[in-house]
């Protein structure tokens, strides 16, 4: 349980001014081969306002990480936040999400955080390179237990308002897509014709994220020159 004490400090550190981050340019989401979302419990008294407010505060830790070439920082719909990153391999995204890592969640909010892993089958990836900490994207997963059609690699039928498509893979095998949209609004108007153009079951379980600061790395601009 969080203490009186422990609330003060986390409350006043989200408050603490957001740092600025130079726009980057450059392009390398197709680069990705895993993808990593991250799912910490928002505290009960920390509003989303808040906790995006010290999300903008965190920017510049992430630009020199090794492999990382894209995160979105997240809300989910059911009270949790963290993330969704794109790697440039699984083993960079393993040694970042390390035993440490998830000690210093656990110190810090109380909770254990939550890192589910996906290799990336196919991209068809157009995310916006540079750094948006003003974002109304948000980001779809549909699980389709091992039923998700793959995508035929072109854009035909592609919505303008989708910013990008992965074909995955989880941990356990099963089939997934996750999709990235330009606002929630794009997203409950295109969303499911496109999952049926894939080929994505109507039982499949869709998992919804608020994306409110796109950031590209510095990684990823290096990918582009490879």
């Amino acid at each position: 349980m969080t203490t009186p004490t422990a609330r003060a400090a986390l409350v006043a550190t989200l408050l603490a001014p957001a740092a600025a981050l130079p726009a980057q340019t450059g392009s390398a989401v197709n680069a990705a081969t895993t993808i990593t979302i991250v799912r910490v419990p928002t505290p009960w008294y920390a509003p989303n306002w808040l906790v995006t407010r010290r999300m903008r505060g965190t920017q510049t830790q992430y630009a020199g990480i090794d492999g990382l070439l894209f995160k979105a920082y997240a809300h989910a719909s059911d009270r949790h936040f963290g993330g969704v990153y794109l790697w440039a391999s699984a083993e960079q995204a393993y040694r970042w999400f390390n035993a440490d890592w998830h000690a210093r969640v656990l110190a810090q909010y109380g909770k254990a955080g939550d890192v589910r892993y996906f290799s990336i089958n196919h991209a068809d990836a157009t995310l916006p390179m540079l750094a948006n900490p003003n974002s109304d994207a948000v980001a779809m997963l549909m699980l389709g237990n091992g039923s998700v059609g793959k995508q035929d690699g072109s854009n035909s039928g592609r919505p303008s308002s989708l910013f990008a498509s992965y074909d995955v893979k989880t941990a356990d095998g099963s089939a997934a897509v996750l999709t990235f949209w330009r606002s929630r609004a794009d997203a409950d108007r295109d969303a499911r014709t496109y999952a049926a153009r894939l080929g994505v079951p109507t039982a499949a379980s869709w998992e919804w994220f608020s994306l409110p600061i796109l950031l590209p790395t510095q990684q990823a601009r290096n990918a582009t020159t490879r």
